[in-house]
């Protein structure tokens, strides 16, 4: 269920009704909070992903939210550690940007995606793990006329990675290129399947600061694709999942009797082309598998055995899971 830290009033509502109520729900007035999943492998599946979405379509449609009264909400889909969800209406056309301030830390400003419209529903990203943040929403007209804005102070969560991982050390090169506004990932080290441990996706900004943390199921996300307004990704060795601007995973694609490594792209038939290995094979790491993102399908496009077929049986084939060919790179 969606509770509240606190109403409009500032009067205690669901989540503040106890009497322990806790400093970070005092602080975070106005933010809305969901009975979180903590399992990562629940977060992963559409069904838990559409409840979260149900609930949400329920509290939009309970009121009026406009930019002085917005609808924010803490991570509901569990995609994001400090990460916000957003939604108001407005009467003319407009276009959202933010300012994210904290103590110690560059100021973090960016415009979202969808340009100027009368509905905005979208995920802000860019608060600082463990620190009071504030946060600046501003809408502004066609003729960049400022049409309304609204604050709050939100102090985000704790990192469920290491804390370390908050703020890189940052060094000049000799570069004369400018750099690029950000963001920059790394995509952690691998894992086992079952390990205990939660996997992440670090995004950092220019400075070197931490500014989304995306928990994944396992091993590691091997590459980030784009389409649209839907990021793409690996949460392990076997699925990819589909990502919307508000933070809802919108679809899940399995690898079935395969496990990915290292890397997939975009095909030419609106399909992912994916490196793999056939686990019922004692082979590994010599497939090319095509998984489409209409049906779900998986074919497989490529066994490199079949291609290199003297050079495959020249070799000693005695390991259980022969890794003959080790293809690692882009398809």
């Amino acid at each position: 269920m969606l509770t509240a830290c606190s109403d409009s009033s500032g009067t205690a509502g669901d989540a503040a009704a106890a009497s322990d109520t806790s400093e970070t729900e005092v602080e975070n007035e106005g933010v809305l909070t969901l009975d979180s999943e903590d399992d990562i492998d629940t977060v992963y599946m559409l069904d838990y992903q559409n409840n979260i979405f149900d609930m949400i379509e329920e509290q939009k449609s309970s009121q009026e939210y406009t930019i002085d009264d917005p609808l924010i909400i803490a991570d509901p889909y569990g995609t994001n550690t400090t990460g916000l969800y957003v939604y108001f209406t407005t009467d003319a056309a407009t276009e959202l940007s933010y300012t994210v301030s904290a103590d110690g830390y560059e100021d973090f400003t960016r415009t979202v995606s969808g340009g100027y419209t009368t509905e905005h529903e979208h995920q802000l990203v860019g608060m600082i793990a463990g620190e009071t943040n504030t946060i600046t929403l501003t809408a502004a007209d066609e003729s960049g006329n400022e049409t309304g804005s609204f604050t709050l102070e939100y102090t985000a969560p704790e990192l469920l990675g290491d804390e370390a991982n908050g703020q890189l050390e940052v060094t000049s090169g000799d570069s004369s290129a400018t750099l690029s506004d950000g963001f920059y990932t790394m995509l952690e080290n691998r894992t086992e399947e079952d390990n205990e441990q939660v996997d992440i996706i670090l995004v950092y900004d220019n400075n070197g600061t931490l500014r989304s943390e995306i928990p994944i199921r396992s091993y590691r996300s091997c590459h980030l694709l784009f389409d649209g307004g839907t990021m793409y990704y690996s949460t392990s060795a076997d699925q990819i999942a589909a990502l919307d601007n508000t933070g809802r995973i919108t679809a899940l694609y399995d690898t079935g009797d395969y496990n990915l490594h290292h890397d997939y792209i975009f095909g030419s038939n609106n399909d992912f082309l994916v490196l793999a290995t056939d686990t019922t094979s004692n082979t590994e790491e010599d497939r090319i598998i095509s998984i489409s993102r209409d049906s779900g399908e998986i074919t497989e496009i490529i066994d490199l055995a079949d291609l290199f077929t003297d050079y495959f049986n020249s070799l000693e084939n005695d390991e259980e899971d022969f890794d003959w060919m080790h293809r690692g790179n882009r398809i």
